[in-house]
């Protein structure tokens, strides 16, 4: 078999003739045991050789597979309110802010270079500041939204550092471009 490039794709070629190969299969497993699964699967891969004719090619396999080891089971944990502190406490509430300032300084400088010539340079962002302050807006509120989000579901599972690790990396984030968007706008335009 030959694998030739052509315009509009890859044709596949066995002794300067092109075949069309299709397989079509389908399987189950059933496991009575922990330990004992038995699977059985069947296919068939059918060749077109001319206009005319079709070569079927069926195959079939059945296994039994045991498992070795020991078997390992999961339990989803269960979220006790008790347990926890609320969402929002002070921490977070404070943690947010920060973020959302950043946001704020990195909206309000971006906004400064794009009117000096400057274009945005994240790509997530580009589509909103493309819009002017409306556009940044909505996308400062779909950024805030996925973070509060994301916390929450932190927050849901007990992992509580990394709630609280979430606004500060955007914090950080939006403090680096802030902070280079200040570079750029002292500097001017650059094409």
């Amino acid at each position: 078999m030959l694998a030739v490039p052509i315009a509009n794709g890859i044709d596949f070629t066995f002794n300067e003739v092109g075949r069309f190969v299709t397989e079509v299969d389908g399987g189950f497993e059933y496991s009575p045991t922990s330990r004992i699964h038995l699977r059985a699967e069947g296919g068939d891969l059918f060749m077109h050789y001319s206009q005319s004719t079709w070569d079927s090619n069926l195959h079939a396999s059945v296994g039994v597979y045991v498992g070795l080891g020991k078997p390992i089971s999961f339990a989803p944990p269960t979220y006790d309110a008790r347990a926890a502190h609320r969402f929002f406490d002070p921490m977070n509430d404070v943690l947010l802010l920060g973020s959302a300032l950043a946001w704020t300084a990195d909206s309000i400088l971006t906004h400064r270079a794009v009117a000096e010539g400057w274009s945005e340079g994240d790509p997530f962002a580009k589509p909103f500041v493309k819009y002017g302050w409306p556009g940044q807006i909505a996308g400062g509120g779909l950024e805030m939204s996925s973070e509060v989000l994301a916390m929450y579901g932190a927050h849901r599972i007990h992992k509580h550092w990394l709630e609280r690790l979430i606004p500060v990396g955007v914090a950080m984030a939006h403090g680096v471009c802030a902070y280079q968007n200040t570079k750029a706008s002292s500097k001017g335009p650059q094409f």
